[in-house]
């Protein structure tokens, strides 16, 4: 039986993965040329008050790399109506929901934006249709 896959899935899915993408290949160039980019910011002279810097820059790297491969593999499972890709979305959207609020309650306003779209991201994947894609309910 072949489903039709929403439109808002598709969107989703192509997001995703152009995401995932974008991190996998910054934590890569991150990695490759972090040393360089240290170098160039310092100009050669790692003064005492800049020394996280290159630890930072590792912990981006290592950050990045599982960050992409995340999106890649949560944009599969939403293309191709896996359910552990509709728990990937939904859990990953209704953390970056929760902690949003607690961001504006501690006076970053400007997360509001992230909230209120986390928020419609959820509600789309809990409607009956949606969920129907994934063979949920």
């Amino acid at each position: 039986m072949v489903r039709d896959r929403p439109t808002g899935i598709a969107i989703l899915a192509v997001l995703d993965g152009l995401g995932g993408v974008l991190a996998l290949l910054s934590g890569v160039l991150i990695a490759v040329f972090g040393g360089y980019i240290v170098r160039t910011i310092t100009n050669g002279y790692l003064p005492s008050s800049l020394e996280f810097l290159p630890g930072l820059i590792s912990i981006m790297a290592v950050l990045f790399v599982p960050i992409g491969v995340l999106g890649i593999v949560e944009a599969y499972g939403l293309w191709n109506g896996k359910k552990w890709g509709w728990w990937i979305t939904t859990i990953l959207m209704g953390l970056g929901l929760v902690f949003g609020l607690i961001a504006v309650l501690l006076g970053s306003i400007g997360s509001i934006f992230g909230v209120i779209v986390d928020a419609v991201i959820v509600y789309y994947m809990l409607q009956k249709p949606t969920k129907a894609y994934f063979g949920m309910g």
